[in-house]
C-alpha cells in the first residue's frame, strides 16, 4: 500500500462509517450464517476501535481503495515514506 491519506472516521456519516466497516469485517469472504448478530457485533468492535484510533480508516491513491489499518501499521507506513 503506497499513497496512502488518513481519512478523518468524523468526516464520514454514520451510515457510510457503518457501511464501511462492515464490507470490511465480511472480506474476507467470512460467513457467519444465520447469526447475522455476530457480524454486526464485529462491525460495532471496529467502529468503536476506529473512534479509539485503534485502527484508521486510509484511502489507497494507487488503487483507489479504502483499508482499515491498525495503528501500528499507519505508524510503520510513515516512518517508510520519511527514510
Amino acid at each position: 500500500m503506497e499513497n496512502l491519506i488518513e481519512i478523518p472516521w468524523q468526516d464520514l456519516q454514520a451510515d457510510t462509517l457503518a457501511s464501511l466497516v462492515e464490507e470490511f469485517v465480511t472480506r474476507d469472504g467470512t460467513d457467519y450464517g444465520e447469526q447475522e448478530v455476530l457480524v454486526q457485533k464485529k462491525v460495532d468492535q471496529v467502529v468503536e476501535g476506529i473512534k479509539r484510533k485503534h485502527y484508521l480508516i486510509v484511502f489507497d491513491q494507487e488503487s483507489e481503495s479504502v483499508h482499515i489499518i491498525t495503528k501500528q501499521q499507519w505508524q510503520e507506513y510513515q516512518n517508510q515514506s520519511f527514510d
